[in-house]
């Protein structure tokens, strides 16, 4: 139902049995009335109004939100309440699309029992990112996607020790993100494209991440420097090293026709030459991930004994779309050496 232009009513704070309470993409407008705090057996509440951003939901007094101590999952309108620094059973925090700046208000250590924070599509600057991020060991998913978060990456995010899905891109971050991110033994999922980061990655920072199914690094200016006999310890299904500013250059390893779980690779637009490996894997993907670089054999449509000048883009009989959405989208990397 749409209630739009319409106030949440404070009449829903007598409804004290409700455990369940989501008014998500409603319309509703105006202050979050405080008799919600009423709602003491709450145990998730969603108050997102992200199509409705100019008459957002907010809230004067957070003191409300102190009365729900039973509440596990919050996705909440408007700015970052402090008080959320109360709700110690909470383990799915989804503020997503709010208007919060400034950095990550340090009494969210308290939290202990989060397992899931979506800080998405916020106005957080470069502080959001510090070194108490390190304090939330029970950390699963961590999601910053489309912020303008620069500088380095803290070393405090190598200490989340129990992050399987890390999302960074679309931000402002610099530097080497492995220097932070290589020691994360339980992450298989990592998206740190269109950003800045720059640098060499090497084998060896790969050596931890032996559970990694989905790497997207596309949009940045790294360089992979591998040796030729590098047999990689993860099992990538989703692999994106597109346009890595020509920075992903020689000719595309063996290595890589042995990755047998990869069911989608993009190394378009960087500057690898030469004949593409001829392991199974390879030839099944599209045409177009393999353009913009100066490569001949399948699944180009460029023999290698013709000219092998960059190829342009090819359609092929298969669907060469491949979309990549997040949480399944690929790796892009630079400098095969």
């Amino acid at each position: 139902m749409n209630y739009s232009d319409t106030s949440i009513p404070t009449f829903i704070g007598t409804l004290t049995s409700l455990i369940h309470m989501d008014l998500s993409w409603t319309g509703f407008m105006g202050s979050i009335p405080p008799q919600i705090g009423n709602l003491s057996n709450l145990v998730y509440l969603d108050l997102s109004n992200y199509y409705y951003k100019e008459k957002a939901l907010f809230t004067e007094n957070v003191d409300w939100l102190s009365s729900l101590s039973k509440l596990e999952y919050l996705d909440l309108g408007g700015s970052i309440p402090d008080g959320i620094r109360n709700l110690t059973l909470l383990q799915n925090l989804d503020l997503s699309g709010n208007q919060f700046d400034g950095p990550i208000p340090t009494s969210f250590g308290n939290l202990s029992n989060l397992r899931e924070m979506y800080f998405s599509n916020l106005k957080l600057n470069q502080k959001a990112l510090t070194n108490k991020l390190g304090d939330f060991k029970n950390i699963d998913t961590l999601d910053f996607y489309g912020n303008k978060i620069g500088g380095d990456l803290p070393r405090s995010l190598g200490k989340l020790v129990s992050l399987r899905s890390l999302e960074l891109s679309e931000n402002l971050f610099s530097g080497n993100p492995f220097e932070s991110l290589g020691s994360l033994s339980k992450l298989s999922a990592l998206y740190i494209d269109h950003n800045r980061f720059q640098g060499v990655v090497k084998e060896d920072d790969f050596a931890n991440l032996t559970r990694l199914k989905w790497f997207d690094a596309s949009g940045n200016n790294l360089t992979l420097k591998v040796g030729p006999s590098w047999h990689p310890t993860f099992q990538l299904s989703h692999l994106d090293m597109s346009s890595w500013q020509n920075q992903l250059s020689g000719e595309i390893t063996p290595t890589m026709s042995n990755l047998s779980f990869l069911s989608m690779l993009d190394l378009s637009y960087n500057n690898l030459r030469a004949k593409i490996p001829t392991g199974t894997q390879l030839k099944t993907c599209d045409a177009s991930n393999f353009i913009g670089n100066d490569l001949c054999g399948p699944p180009l449509a460029i023999n290698c004994s013709s000219n092998n000048s960059m190829p342009m883009a090819i359609n092929c009989s298969s669907n060469n779309s491949m979309p990549m959405a997040k949480g399944v989208t690929g790796m892009e990397w630079s400098g095969f050496l």
